[in-house]
This record gives structure tokens, sequence and C-alpha cells, in this order.
């Protein structure tokens, strides 16, 4: 495998002549596995970094639907009994049963229009 590095990524030459994209991660309390492989065809590894701690904070979901995923951006409301509660912007609720969740991390607050 060869590496070329570039800024805040890296590419790595695999066999066979395939590319992947590193993204370069500093370790932090959310994120202990340090730099993230996006592989051709793979896509991301996808990473539940919440816990019922964050509760208040502005969150970004992901979850397993029948026809595919869904996604969710607004304020943890609540995570009781393996169901999460999300206030979206437009004030409506969404529940999310824990088991359904696929990718879910903190994002910083909006950005107000002017």
């Amino acid at each position: 495998m060869t590496y070329v590095t570039s800024g805040s990524f890296w590419v790595a030459r695999l066999d066979r002549g395939l590319l992947a994209l590193v993204l370069r991660c500093l370790p932090t309390s959310r994120n202990r596995r340090g730099a993230i492989v996006v592989a051709p065809k793979t896509g991301a590894r996808l990473v539940v970094a919440i816990t019922p701690a964050d509760v208040g904070e502005r969150v970004t979901t992901r979850r397993r639907d029948p026809g595919g995923y869904r996604d969710a951006v607004g304020v943890l409301e609540s995570w009781r009994d393996g169901v999460l509660t999300v206030r979206k912007r437009d004030g409506s609720l969404v529940e999310i049963a824990e088991e359904t969740l696929a990718a879910a991390k903190v994002v910083p607050p909006a950005r107000r229009m002017r």
C-alpha cells in the first residue's frame, strides 16, 4: 500500500491499482479510531457517536428504513427505553428506535439566517 499525502487526507494505492481516500482525524473522546478510510464502492464507515449524555445537543442521525436510510437533524430532546426523540427545525418531533441507528454525531448549532 502506498500513501500520497495532501493536506488533511491521504490517497492510498491498494492492490490492483485501486485508490482509497484516507481522511485524517485527530483522536477525540468521540472518535478514538483515528483515520477514516473511504474505500472504492464501499463508502465511509458509519459510526454512532452519541450517548444519552448528549441530550440537549444538536445532532444528526441516519437510521435504517425499509426503503433505505432516513436522516434527521435537530436537538436531541430525550433518550429513554431505547427510543431517541429529535426536535427538527420546523418543530416536529421524530422518534427513532435505537436499534435502527446507522450513524449519529453531535453537530454545531445551526447558522442564523440574515
